[in-house]
Parts: structure tokens; sequence; C-alpha cells
């Protein structure tokens, strides 16, 4: 699909649109102090959980207080390719869909969530805020008509859908950038509008993903405080929404397979994790965010080879960018490492480990991946150790 973009003097989306115009939908010290510490780091959970998914919404409902009569068919087909090339890293495809969407419905907010989306993945992709700029822009039109949405009826569920998706992007982006303060107030919001979306319409299965990953984490994180009565574990009731989302949500069936992949093994269901990140491989094979959660899994497995086999093509794959900044290059080094270290290939783990630290990094990135810069050191010394009484 990408190749035809690049190839084509048409709009990207419609490029795509001529490819596959029989394109078929995705399957629908002290107490005081205790309660302190837990409503602090609570909160940082319920900042995280509540962005993490709101990239794809259900289906738009455009043209209100506009009398547009958009074709849903059209629109349906571009929010299809939209999510499609995000996950398979096509992007000027997909921002070319949500770009599409604007120029039909420009009074909608969907085109502009869309937008922000895209440039979400992709700066999480490539672990570069390049596109900061963008990013903000399109959410503050997002948060301006769906609030307007909001005002004409306080009853439509997609107008806190969007606006609820807009405050977890902003909850989420100040959160991996270190603006917890400011993280706070939109992570709020974002699991307020999501509530209520869902309270509007028990059946737009799409929101499930947000609130189930929202009541995983949180439970995950203050699990070392249950004894508490106002502290309940509710991880697999979130574990069945992300699920409900994957196998009945509109949109969602990619976005929430990813999701679930890292829940499961974040929880140490690891075959369980793998066999959701290869049927999602099976429809999406090069996409580096399915890659991942595969590769890990089998990791986890104790199948190094086969962890080997992914990481190997993720390495190559990350490689190949014009942007890499080694964030993720550093992670597929230090697992390839540590992989064939446990296999007992010392040669291969010592070459592996060189790899790793020989990348050119600045002091920041050195400081943000010390991990596994310190465990490749270590692989690297022992790998020669265990070289050189072979010899």
């Amino acid at each position: 699909m990408g190749d035809a973009c690049a190839r084509s003097h048409a709009p990207a989306w419609e490029c795509i649109l001529k490819e596959e115009q029989n394109i078929s939908p995705f399957p629908k010290g002290g107490l005081r102090g205790i309660i302190l510490f837990y409503y602090k780091l609570s909160m940082r959970f319920i900042i995280i959980a509540s962005a993490v998914v709101l990239i794809f919404p259900p289906k738009v409902i455009l043209g209100f207080e506009t009398g547009e009569a958009a074709d849903q068919a059209v629109i349906d087909s571009l929010i299809r390719i939209s999510i499609n090339e995000s996950i398979e890293h096509n992007y000027a495809c997909a921002e070319s869909a949500a770009e599409e969407m604007i120029k039909i419905a420009p009074k909608s907010p969907a085109g502009y969530f869309y937008r922000a989306g895209v440039v979400n993945s992709m700066m999480l992709d490539y672990e570069d805020n390049f596109r900061e700029d963008d990013f903000y822009n399109y959410l503050d039109r997002t948060i301006e008509l769906s609030e307007k949405m909001i005002r004409a009826d306080a009853d439509n569920p997609w107008g806190h859908f969007y606006l609820g998706g807009a405050s977890g992007y902003l909850a989420l982006h100040h959160t991996c950038n270190g603006r917890f303060f400011s993280a706070l107030g939109h992570g709020l919001k974002a699991v307020k509008e999501l509530d209520k979306t869902m309270q509007l319409d028990s059946t737009l299965y799409d929101a499930y993903l947000g609130i189930g990953n929202y009541k995983y984490w949180l439970s995950r994180r203050t699990e070392f405080l249950r004894w508490l009565p106002f502290i309940k574990d509710r991880r697999e009731e979130g574990i069945k929404m992300i699920y409900t989302a994957m196998e009945r949500g509109e949109f969602s069936r990619d976005t929430a397979a990813s999701s679930l992949a890292w829940v499961l093994i974040d929880a140490g269901r690891y075959q369980h994790a793998y066999k959701t990140a290869e049927e999602a491989l099976k429809r999406h094979p090069d996409s580096r965010f399915f890659l991942f959660a595969s590769g890990r899994s089998l990791f986890e497995l104790g199948r190094y080879e086969e962890a080997i086999v992914v990481y190997e093509k993720l390495l190559s794959s990350i490689r190949s960018l014009e942007r890499n900044n080694h964030f993720n290059e550093i992670s597929v080094l230090d697992k390839l490492a540590e992989a064939y270290y446990l296999k007992g290939n010392y040669q291969m783990c010592f070459e592996y480990a060189k790899a790793g630290l020989a990348l050119p990094l600045d002091a920041e990135m050195r400081k943000t991946k010390a991990v596994p810069l310190k465990r490749m050191e270590t692989l690297k010394a022992k790998s020669l150790d265990r070289l050189m009484l072979e010899q």
C-alpha cells in the first residue's frame, strides 16, 4: 500500500481506496502518609491508563450542526486506512486519510483526532517528539469541536468520546515527558469523559478499551495497598473489558490487541500474550508494535531461538528508519545479547552487546537507557570470559 502511495500523484488516501475498493471492515509514616502515597501513585497510573488506548474511536457521526451529507462509506474506509497505515508505519498515507476526513467534515472532531493519533503513533514509534507542535494543534482543534458538539447535545456520546480521547493523549504525552502535574488534570478528564460515554451508550465497545486499561493498571500498581478496604483488585475485570473491545469494537481490534498483549505480558500470561500478538501479525506482519510484543513473549517463555528471529527482524526495521535516535535499537540489542547468552552462543552475545555499547549516544540517552546499557556491559564481559575459557 505504501509503495502505491509513493508512486501515484493522487492523494495517498485516494490511492489506497482505489487499491481496496472491496475493503472489508474489522470485526465488530501512618495511615495518612500511606493514603497520600496511594493517591499520588494511583493518579499517575490513572493518567497513563486513561491515555494509552484512545487512538482509534468508534464510527464517526459527521455533519452535526452543518447539514453536511458526507458519504459514510467513504468515511469508514478513510478511518480504516488511517488505522491500518499507522499500524504498518506508513504514516504519510495514514495522515493523508485523516486530512481528507477534515476536508469532508471540517466541523467534526474526527479528522483532527485521527491526525493527532497518527502523529502520536509516529512520535512513539521513533521515540522522538519532533512533531509535538502539530500534535498539540490537532488536539486543540479536537477539543474545541468536541466541546461544541457537547454544547449542542450533552447526551451525544461521541462528543464525550473525542473529548476524553484528546484529554487522554495530552495526559499520556505529558506523563512521558515528566510533566506530571499538568498530566493529572488531563488524565482525570479523560477518565470522566470515557465514563460518561459508556453511561450514554454501553454498546460503544471501543470505549471499553480505555476503561479496561485504567482498571487493570491502577489495580496492578496499587496491589501492595490491597489491605486497605477501598482498594479492590480489578485486573481481571480490566482484561475482560480490553478483550471485549478487541472482539466487539467498531475499529479498535488492533489497538486493543496491542494493549491486551502487553497487559498479558505484565500478568505473566506469556503464551496468551504471544498468541494475541501473532494473530495481529498475521494482519500486519511488519508492524513493530506487534513484533515487540511477540519478541518479548517468546523471550519470557524461554523460546530464545524464536525470540532472536523476531528481534533480528525488529533490528533490521529500526536500522532502516530515517529517524533513529537509538532508543529502540538499544532495547533490541540488549534482548538479542541476553537471548544469545542464555542459548550459550557467547560469540553472538558478545557481538550484539558490543554493538549496543558502541552506539553514538548523547548524555541524555545514556541516562535514559542506563539499565540496558549496564546489562550489556555485564553480558559483554561474561561472554568474553566464556569465550576465553573455550579456547
